[in-house]
């Protein structure tokens, strides 16, 4: 740890980037250990768009933390209609807005779940030499995956591309790549080290590109939370409370994607999928209570679908993760980062995937420790097996057990490897300055 007599006099700021509020939590907990161990000083950019900031603001304010108050992106330059011009101004505009930032903050080092400035922040900050942790909080594909996911992008709209949109479209492709605003993996940063989840991610950047030397596994606090939990430590009361169910009751628990993302999939075929998933959780165990938790991103009228589903079903939005998984009979979804955290607790987990022509999704969260049904009637058998079959239920517990040690790292010990990550470049940042 630094000596205060050796810190200069200007403060040692630890900048976190995060986009909605479960990001800030989980970039709070590394701040508070490297505010303890380095003296860095925690500031907060939000990155989450404006109708989505206020649950985010809100946490930042009830734990007295620092928010830094700047635009995240400048789309000005888009009303340019030269596509050359445009592009060359919109990137320019960002790396003005990024150093703006940077000179504001000044931070010592950085510790994000996103990037800013149409990501151009983290790699402006890597080139001054400002240490940048890049940190996984979330499922992330190979390139073949992205590549499906941005055609599926491309052919969502109604209505079908004329040939000259088809056109403009590879054209401005072509003009973002010139200027490096071309789309890219969320795992591709130019950053100092990007900090994974274990060591299955690890192999994933490294196929893709990324240098091994830059890639970390540490696991997230998500890991140490379930290293907490698994061992009965847990906000029960809250969680209880917040459900409105009695201390100690046992559900089926159904976790939903962000709908709105997968473009490819038509909102009504989405929408079925997920009442045949409630309809056959209903039609195995009645009487069992059935709770549905929200996406963060997810909006009003999604609220209201799943209240639409019936009274025996509970939502639930910002509840504790960790635990509501822990107390899960068994956890049902299709393709959210959720199945990776319920394996861990060790809790059936079943990804039931009733969607059509999304293969790469398929191909993708094929995971080994999670049992993957494609119909209502599969569901249901598989659900009656792990409620009756003490022999099936042994069977994918060993399956997840040998799952999880290479998908995550849960020893409680992710936090301090960050902070470790952290720890070493400031020390050679320091000695530069």
């Amino acid at each position: 740890m630094i000596s205060k007599a050796s810190q200069p006099v200007t403060t040692a700021k630890l900048f976190c980037i995060g986009h909605l509020r479960h990001d800030l939590v989980y970039l709070h907990r590394v701040a508070e250990r490297a505010a303890a161990d380095l003296g860095l000083e925690p500031h907060f950019l939000i990155t989450a768009p404006k109708p989505l900031q206020e649950e985010p603001r809100t946490y930042l304010a009830s734990q007295h933390l620092r928010e830094a108050l700047f635009p995240i992106a400048d789309y000005s330059p888009l009303q340019i209609r030269n596509p050359v011009t445009r592009y060359r101004a919109l990137r320019q505009a960002n790396l003005n807005l990024a150093r703006r930032i940077l000179d504001t903050i000044q931070p010592t080092a950085i510790l994000a779940t996103v990037d800013a400035c149409l990501d151009l922040l983290l790699a402006e900050a890597t080139r001054r030499g400002i240490p940048t942790i890049y940190m996984q909080v979330a499922f992330w594909g190979d390139r073949a995956f992205y590549r499906a996911l941005w055609a599926d992008d491309i052919r969502a709209p109604a209505q079908p591309l004329t040939l000259r949109q088809h056109v403009t479209t590879r054209l401005n492709k072509i003009i973002q790549r010139r200027y490096g605003l071309q789309t890219r993996p969320a795992w591709w940063r130019k950053t100092s080290r990007i900090a994974v989840l274990g060591r299955y991610w690890e192999d994933i950047l490294t196929r893709g590109g990324i240098p091994r030397q830059r890639v970390a596994v540490t696991g997230s606090p998500h890991c140490d939370e379930i290293h907490q939990v698994r061992s009965g430590r847990g906000r029960w009361s809250e969680l209880y409370e917040q459900l409105g169910l009695p201390h100690g009751t046992r559900y089926l628990l159904h976790c939903r994607e962000h709908h709105a993302r997968l473009k490819g999939i038509p909102s009504d075929a989405s929408r079925e999928g997920e009442r045949e998933i409630i309809d056959v959780l209903k039609s195995v165990s009645p009487g069992t209570p059935i709770v549905v938790k929200m996406h963060p991103r997810d909006a009003p009228a999604d609220y209201e679908f799943i209240r639409a589903l019936g009274p025996s079903v509970i939502v639930a939005g910002e509840v504790p993760l960790i635990e509501l998984l822990a107390k899960s009979l068994l956890m049902v979804t299709t393709i959210s980062t959720t199945q990776l955290w319920s394996t861990a607790l060790d809790r059936p987990t079943i990804s039931a995937f009733f969607w059509k022509g999304v293969d790469y999704w398929e191909r993708a969260t094929a995971f080994s420790g999670i049992e993957r049904v494609f119909t209502p009637e599969q569901l249901r058998a598989s659900l009656i097996r792990y409620v009756r079959d003490p022999v099936y239920q042994q069977l994918w517990s060993e399956k997840r057990r040998s799952f999880v040690d290479e998908m995550l790292v849960v020893d409680g010990r992710s936090i301090e490897r960050l902070v470790q990550l952290l720890r070493e470049p400031f020390y050679d940042h320091s000695a530069k300055r």
